[in-house]
């Protein structure tokens, strides 16, 4: 990929860069401190989750610390008013800890993650799928466009595709957690999700099976003006 990578002059000259919260603390599961654990950071708004944080990692057994980018640099992403949660994957369970706020200002957030194998904040179902956006002329969509999931006309999913490598996607892709109706009225388990590319409908479409798998689709975009 030719993704501009976390730490790099191009990575940190995107727009909404300067948005940017280190999120940071320890992490536990069943009271011992989480080693070899996969995590990331998670955002909540309105029912709706993305996942906003650089691929690139850093922490000891026991602690963590995540670079995650605000709505300005990928849509979905933090600004004041969302809930941050640290997620991580354990014996084929996603794990969630306590919601933090986004912060009301600076670019600092502590929040100590306490997982519990049998079950740690419940954690909401959902459809994650992975994917391209293609244009009528074999080109990707660009970087920041918007990526909408909708079961009927209820709104169930919402990605960005980023302008740097990110944990899950990149600017060549997108990352998205399709809810289901625990988290939005209307987004019912088993029903066809269609998609939208900044507001326009696309060809393309999943089923919403609210499993923690990665489901890929390409959705066939035609340029906008």
């Amino acid at each position: 990929t030719l993704a501009p990578r976390f730490g790099s002059a191009a990575a940190n000259a995107v727009v909404g860069a300067a948005d940017r919260v280190m999120v940071s603390g320890t992490a536990t599961i069943d009271g011992k401190p989480l080693e070899g654990g996969f995590l990331w950071i998670e955002v909540e708004r309105d029912g709706l989750r993305e996942a906003c944080n650089f691929s690139h990692n850093t922490g000891t057994a026991g602690t963590y610390t995540r670079t995650v980018v605000g709505d300005a640099e990928m849509h979905g992403c933090g600004r004041p008013g969302d809930r941050v949660y640290v997620v991580t994957f354990r014996d084929g369970r996603v794990l969630y800890s306590q919601p933090a706020p986004w912060p009301a200002s600076g670019h600092v957030l502590t929040l100590d993650a306490e997982f519990a194998s049998a079950g740690s904040v419940a954690s909401p179902a959902g459809t994650r799928i992975q994917g391209d956006v293609l244009l009528g002329d074999g080109t990707h969509a660009p970087p920041r466009s918007i990526v909408e999931a909708y079961i009927g006309d209820t709104r169930c999913g919402v990605a960005g595709i980023p302008p740097a490598l990110m944990t899950f996607s990149d600017p060549g892709a997108f990352s998205m957690i399709v809810g289901g109706a625990d988290s939005v009225p209307g987004c019912t388990s088993g029903a066809t999700i269609t998609f939208r590319v900044n507001g326009h409908a696309v060809a393309g479409k999943a089923i919403n099976t609210l499993q923690p798998r990665n489901p890929s689709v390409s959705l066939l975009a035609a340029p906008q003006p």
